[in-house]
């Protein structure tokens, strides 16, 4: 909530207004989320033409720019429906995508289909062999940007970022849209194993998670006011130390409309499908990440969707959650095309070859060794596990080495920030 990495200092809570008048000081809130959560809730039909109108009459105010606009363009609703509104304007947008070195993931090949049907630009910004060859630095720059809300599985914001700056130094996402229309969410426990923690703070970590099983809250609070706020926030300063950002999903208007959002409409994706059908019919023949568009069910959307959810499960599996005992299958499913079609990013398959150095060294760093916060028996073998494919370590070693950078860059020493915001990928003046 208000606290900060450093002992007795806080941030001042949202919408704050303090007043001084003759050495008093007035503190209050010009705006509380409760102000938009007594909205009277619309009709179906009402909401739909309001949400359409709200959304065409907003994104204009996040396209205006002098310079180049860029388009990061996904699979997913979200940018598709951005893509719907846009409205025309002298200067053509240029869309881009990331992904992998060595092959397109469908975000990449369906925005391209997306970019076409709109007659515009698409670029493929690629996870290239100077990610791993500059990965210290850029890890140590996420943290540092990120004010240490980031970790260093989140390197490849800054460096995509920073590619995706050479095309336009405006970035315009979808962002957000999951969190604050359908009430997705990652703000979950982390899966990190509380035996690496030292004894006598364990009962803390176990605390805080607790936390997070409080008092129900409207949805579209808990994802504006918590969720981006407090889980997505470095990912959005990692990308902001790069290029500038925008998103018109969290625009006032539109997240005061949300509150106003039907339940029924917010468990579907039917908004979001109307939208692109009514304003670009186009984009709707183009099928997402998770299948075709359409409100009738057919073999064809059936068998789409049910492969497209097949698939990214075990992308995740083959990500983050993979137990060491199926990554034998690695290869087999990869070669197969069955993982790598969502994800682009391989941290669990890094840290065991690209980055296998660069872990193994980090690990047996003093900063981690001599710290107080962990049982050291339980660390010394960590590196090892993760890279023989004993145990899958990625959350763990994630967690460590990025309390270890915060440490290090953002807490103790001052030579060891300065060399950071000197190296190559400086944020640039303006941002």
């Amino acid at each position: 909530e208000t606290t900060s990495l450093f002992r007795h200092i806080h941030t001042m809570p949202p919408a704050s207004v303090w007043a001084w008048n003759h050495g008093c000081i007035e503190k209050r809130q010009y705006f509380a989320p409760s102000q938009w959560e007594c909205q009277e809730v619309l009709e179906s039909e009402a909401f739909q033409s309001e949400f359409q109108q709200t959304l065409s009459t907003v994104l204009p105010r996040y396209i205006s720019s002098k310079t180049q606009l860029g388009v990061s363009l996904t699979a997913g609703l979200d940018t598709r429906m951005v893509m719907a509104a846009l409205p025309q304007r002298t200067q053509a947008p240029v869309c881009y995508t990331y992904t992998a070195a060595n092959r397109d993931v469908l975000d990449c090949t369906i925005a391209a289909e997306v970019a076409r049907r709109m007659g515009l630009r698409h670029e493929a910004l690629r996870v290239d062999e100077d990610f791993f060859t500059d990965f210290a630095a850029l890890a140590d720059k996420t943290v540092m940007v990120s004010d240490g809300c980031f970790g260093i599985t989140g390197a490849h914001e800054v460096y995509l970022n920073a590619k995706a700056r050479a095309l336009g130094t405006v970035r315009l996402t979808g962002v957000f849209g999951g969190e604050v229309m359908r009430g997705v969410s990652t703000f979950k426990p982390s899966r990190f194993d509380t035996s690496l923690l030292a004894e006598d703070i364990r009962a803390d970590v176990v605390a805080a998670r607790q936390f997070l099983d409080g008092e129900p809250i409207h949805p579209v609070t808990a994802a504006a006011f918590r969720e981006i706020p407090w889980n997505i926030f470095g990912s959005v300063a990692a990308c902001k130390s790069q290029i500038e950002f925008r998103t018109p999903f969290l625009d006032n208007d539109l997240v005061a409309l949300f509150y106003r959002m039907p339940a029924a409409l917010r468990s579907s994706s039917q908004v979001a499908e109307r939208v692109i059908r009514e304003l670009r019919p186009e984009l709707a023949g183009v099928a997402t990440d998770m299948g075709y568009l359409g409100d009738r069910p057919n073999w064809r959307r059936v068998l789409g969707k049910t492969w497209a959810k097949l698939t990214f499960k075990l992308d995740y599996y083959g990500n983050d959650g993979m137990p060491c005992w199926l990554s034998t299958l690695d290869p087999l499913l990869d070669n197969c095309g069955i993982i790598g079609r969502h994800k682009y990013l391989r941290y669990r398959r890094w840290f065991r070859s690209s980055l296998a150095d660069y872990v193994r060294e980090r690990l047996a760093d003093s900063s981690v060794t001599q710290s107080p916060l962990w049982n050291q028996k339980a660390i010394a073998a960590l590196a090892e596990e993760h890279i023989t494919g004993r145990r899958n370590r990625q959350v763990e070693i994630d967690t460590i080495l990025t309390v270890a950078a915060i440490e290090r860059l953002l807490l103790n020493n001052g030579v060891a920030r300065a060399a950071v915001r000197k190296s190559p990928l400086t944020v640039p003046s303006g941002s």
